[in-house]
């Protein structure tokens, strides 16, 4: 808890402490009163761009681990030859690459990163954790 110190003869606010009691630590009781700060505390924001959910597309790349972004580079550049897709998912995977070049920036809240997203995690370019970071910004 966050606690005020108060000095009774002029109500005047000396200090703020964080103790889970009220500790006299040089502010006796006798002459400041210790209230427990009714403030809400701010949690500093420690995602990479403080929680913005529309970034540009740069942006969006930087939430990826580099290793992750060369395979997805490499995967983009080379999909079209691999032999365990059908021809229906290289469709969806030319969508997703499309759809990213047309936007003008990443709506993070967008359902339409989660498949392809989802897509190199399956294959063992990302875990299921990079994802969700990503996913949370």
């Amino acid at each position: 808890m966050i606690y005020d110190v108060i000095r009774k003869s002029d109500g005047e606010k000396v200090t703020s402490y964080a103790a889970m009691a009220v500790y006299e630590g040089g502010w006796p009781l006798s002459e400041f009163n210790h209230t427990e700060c009714q403030e809400d505390v701010v949690v500093a924001d420690t995602r990479k761009f403080g929680g913005r959910r529309i970034l540009t597309k740069l942006e969006f790349r930087s939430l990826f681990p580099e290793m992750t972004l060369k395979a997805i580079d490499r995967f983009e550049a080379q999909f079209e030859q691999v032999g365990f897709l059908t021809d229906d998912q290289k469709d969806d995977i030319r969508t997703s690459f499309a759809d990213y070049y047309a936007a003008t920036d990443v709506t993070l809240d967008d359902p339409r990163w989660i498949p392809g997203l989802g897509l190199y995690a399956s294959l063992g370019m990302m875990t299921r954790e990079e994802v969700i970071e990503v996913l949370n910004g």
